[in-house]
């Protein structure tokens, strides 16, 4: 395991936490201000993702979907939601955005244009419908999720 916790950057801060250990996320993310991004590369089994998620989700501020250089530069917001997926011709984003009107409010699945412009609904969570992140077929003509 590498430990990066000696870095240091005013943009950067690094936490090393067992992600299977519940207590020790919850004392973590105590510490932790609102944050724009959270990056858990630690751990492939789902139980671990599952915990960080659980503790770190509250402390990632509300917001958007963004269109971001590479390079950092041109920070755009063109929607709100998680979980955006880019079609293959680039004119078009999936995403999720959580419903309303059901007792654990499922996120739905939503198109819009790649400028957020034409948003639509395409399975709402009325029907106790819980979408996952969202991946475009090759073609672009259909979406799983």
């Amino acid at each position: 395991m590498s430990d990066f916790s000696a870095f240091q950057n005013e943009k950067f801060e690094f936490h090393q936490v067992d992600c299977g250990d519940q207590k020790r996320l919850a004392e973590v993310a105590t510490l932790l201000p609102e944050m724009d991004v959270i990056l858990d590369d630690g751990s492939h089994a789902s139980f671990h993702q599952q915990l960080t998620f659980v503790e770190l989700w509250p402390r990632l501020k509300s917001g958007g979907i963004f269109i971001i250089g590479a390079d950092g530069s041109g920070k755009q917001r063109i929607g709100t939601g998680f979980a955006p997926a880019v079609s293959p011709d680039g004119d078009s984003v999936a995403f999720l955005r959580s419903g309303t009107g059901t007792p654990f409010n499922y996120p739905g699945l939503w198109v819009m244009d790649i400028d957020g412009e034409n948003v639509t609904p395409v399975a709402t969570s009325d029907n106790d419908l819980a979408a996952r992140e969202p991946a475009w077929a090759p073609s672009g003509e259909r979406i799983l999720f």
